[in-house]
């Protein structure tokens, strides 16, 4: 519940009487809970807490624009799901770093750059979970084929999909697509961009049209530069692009690999596209 609040009936709100926990099964605990209506009457209703209450939920694009989703068993609707992979943040584990092991459990894969897209409640009827919602660079498709975790053998994994942006739309419209995690986070992406004024492939467009010396090593700085200037200006993409190019257009930053790159280095590179660029004051 959200904090310490019991509700009032005589505000129009469902009061807590009286908590009655039925159940624990070391990963839910269900509560039949007493409680006033707004109406003065007695009664009781449903609520379940889990003991790790909040969640993460990955979209992973590839640079060809393309989604990641698994096929998953899911045991309550008794049938396998295209979903964005999910789950369980850890006690004491940072939202970013969970999302990056559910990527490596679910699609064995690593993320490049990742943006936070925000959260939402999983079941506002019965639940007070929390799912927070990144969105996530992937490599491609060919690597998470063939996973094989520990975590897609004891969730029922079956293999990962991938599908282009108006595939999607059309699988979801056509209720392929059912998983209320997976729509909720796909919708929150969308609005992502339409509020930053991206679309699913400028990054990529954007990138093919700058100097060869500047070849796709050197996409994962950049996509790291660019996220934190276009949400901290308001400026579009491709707008943040051109002038990261116009700024370093003597960079050789192509032959660094940048995966290959310590902490330290990555942040020596980031801060010198930071000095150059108003954008990062």
């Amino acid at each position: 519940m959200r904090s310490d609040y019991r509700g009032d009936r005589r505000k129009g709100e469902i009061e807590l009487v009286e908590p009655r926990q039925v159940l624990d099964n070391g990963y839910y605990c269900v509560y039949d809970d007493k409680v006033a209506f707004p109406d003065g009457t007695e009664g009781s209703y449903v609520r379940i807490k889990g003991h790790k209450n909040k969640g993460v939920l990955i979209v992973p694009v590839t640079a060809d624009g393309e989604y990641c989703l698994v096929s998953i068993f899911r045991h309550a609707a008794a049938e396998w799901l295209l979903e964005f992979p999910r789950g369980f943040v850890e006690h004491g584990e940072e939202f970013e770093a969970a999302a990056r092991r559910e990527l490596r459990e679910e699609l064995a894969a690593e993320a490049g750059n990742v943006r936070y897209l925000g959260w939402f409640y999983t079941d506002t009827a019965h639940m007070e979970n929390e799912m927070h919602v990144f969105q996530a660079d992937v490599a491609g498709s060919g690597g998470a084929q063939g996973a094989t975790t520990a975590g897609q053998r004891l969730e029922s994994i079956r293999r990962v999909a991938c599908a282009g942006e108006e595939a999607l739309q059309e699988m979801v419209a056509k209720s392929e697509i059912k998983d209320p995690y997976t729509i909720s986070a796909f919708g929150k992406w969308l609005a992502f961009r339409a509020k930053n004024g991206l679309t699913g492939t400028d990054g990529v467009k954007t990138v093919e049209k700058m100097p060869a010396k500047l070849n796709s090593n050197v996409l994962p700085l950049l996509v790291a530069a660019i996220d934190r200037a276009a949400f901290r200006s308001g400026r579009s993409l491709p707008e943040i692009l051109d002038a990261v190019v116009a700024a370093h257009p003597e960079t050789g930053y192509a032959d660094e690999a940048w995966n290959g790159l310590d902490e330290e280095a990555r942040e020596a590179i980031i801060g010198k596209a930071r000095k150059t660029l108003d954008v990062f004051q």
